[in-house]
């Protein structure tokens, strides 16, 4: 039984570290607006809602 729960405590703390790296991505993404985003409603939006390095990608690729 000590295996088990030797392995979920490592899984347990992999997924509380990824989990903390997600929030911060967000957070920045929420944080950071760049000028080249302000006023253009769309772009404005998805800043709260995906990671900014996708609205970065998805920027240049529109553009």
């Amino acid at each position: 039984m000590s295996d088990l729960s030797t392995n979920w405590e490592s899984v347990h703390n992999m997924l509380e570290l990824q989990h903390t790296q997600l929030h911060a991505s967000f957070q920045t993404s929420i944080i950071m607006l760049e000028q080249r985003f302000k006023g253009k409603l769309l772009w404005s939006r998805l800043i709260r809602n995906i990671l900014r390095k996708d609205l970065h990608y998805l920027v240049d690729d529109a553009d």
